[in-house]
């Protein structure tokens, strides 16, 4: 039997744990409450409740951490049969759950992010299909001048197709592209559940959420533009600079269309879907038009900010995978190569700035 002693030290180590995660999980609440009062407030004030919808993302989330979860238990079972060497994995991982879910702080832990989240989520995309009535595109062909004189004269569109301009390069970088979104859902929830980690994991959830407040919707509100795939769309009276890009990626995917592949350049049929949502003022998962910053290439810095904490060989991966995510949204034209440098900087900036937080509240 252990001396009393001892009990008594685990005892109140548990209870800081307790009442740290509780500040913690407080701060996160506070934060996605008053942002999602703000969002109702602005569009009420606009005349845009239709806009506003805080369910958007219930179901997704639903479904993304069920996912994750499935691929959580592979992947534990794996570790505990082939490095591990457990002769019985299922039951380890059995005896692992059942302690997990008996304990209230685990509970708490889990459960809160995962409710929270989605509301934030959901506010996020309402504000972001406000903008364009908010605050009309309007810095475009700044951005894109910007982008030519940070390059050498040289459009980074221009760059990046000469580069990995093939059929099947340009395939492969949509494809990679894409898997952005399953990644960030399950980065963030493997990050939820991460229960003990306490103030890291803490510090990645408030990073997340601050920043999609302050680039994706601050910023992305203040410097208001679509990106070079609507620039002829929304520029009018002067020559599209992009249009030979675009034309570029209609005929790759067209000779993928040709042959009946399941493959093509999918970004166009996505472009045009986000077009259309947003011509009809309407408000769905995922919807909204904004460039400036590159919310893509902020949730890719961020996960590899955070994958250098767990271990530094997953950190040059996602740090890897963030290059891709840079090179994709300008070869692709959605952004702005100036989208995705600002955001980086300004992810690192949050990153700092939400451990320096963390650290205080605890």
């Amino acid at each position: 039997m252990p001396p009393i002693s001892a009990v008594m030290s685990r005892f109140r180590f548990g209870s800081l744990l307790v009442r740290e995660d509780a500040r913690l999980n407080l701060l996160l609440a506070a934060v996605v409450a008053v942002y999602a009062a703000v969002v109702y407030l602005v569009a009420y004030g606009a005349g845009l409740q239709a806009h506003a919808n805080y369910s958007l993302y219930s179901s997704a989330a639903q479904s993304v951490a069920g996912l994750s979860l499935v691929i959580f238990v592979i992947g534990y079972v794996g570790h505990l049969a082939l490095v591990r060497r457990v002769p019985r994995p299922v039951r380890v991982i059995y005896s692992d759950v059942t302690g997990l879910l008996r304990d209230p702080v685990v509970l708490l832990n889990g459960l809160w992010p995962l409710l929270i989240i989605p509301i934030f989520m959901s506010s996020f995309t309402s504000f972001k299909s406000m903008i364009p009535v908010l605050h009309p595109f309007s810095f475009d062909p700044l951005f894109a001048d910007l982008d030519q004189m940070l390059h050498g004269g040289v459009a980074p569109w221009e760059l990046t197709h000469a580069m990995f301009g093939s059929p099947f390069a340009t395939v492969a970088i949509n494809a990679a592209y894409n898997l952005w979104f399953f990644v960030m859902w399950v980065f963030l929830f493997l990050q939820i559940v991460r229960v003990y980690a306490h103030q890291e994991r803490v510090r990645f959830i408030l990073a997340f959420v601050l920043c999609w407040l302050v680039i994706g919707s601050l910023f992305a509100f203040l410097l208001s533009s679509a990106g070079p795939c609507y620039f002829g769309r929304v520029v009018l009276g002067v020559a599209d600079p992009f249009a030979p890009m675009m034309t570029r990626l209609e005929v790759i995917d067209q000779g993928f269309t040709a042959t009946g592949s399941y493959f093509g350049v999918w970004a166009l049929d996505t472009q045009n879907l986000l077009w259309d949502m947003a011509r009809s003022s309407e408000t769905h998962v995922g919807s909204g038009i904004s460039a400036m910053p590159s919310m893509h290439v902020s949730v890719a810095t961020l996960l590899a900010l955070s994958a250098f904490r767990i271990r530094r060989w997953f950190g040059w991966i996602m740090a890897g995978y963030a290059v891709m995510i840079q090179i994709g949204s300008v070869h692709l034209g959605w952004h702005y190569a100036l989208d995705g440098y600002l955001s980086a900087v300004l992810t690192v900036i949050i990153w700092w700035l939400a451990g320096r937080v963390v650290r205080s509240v605890a």
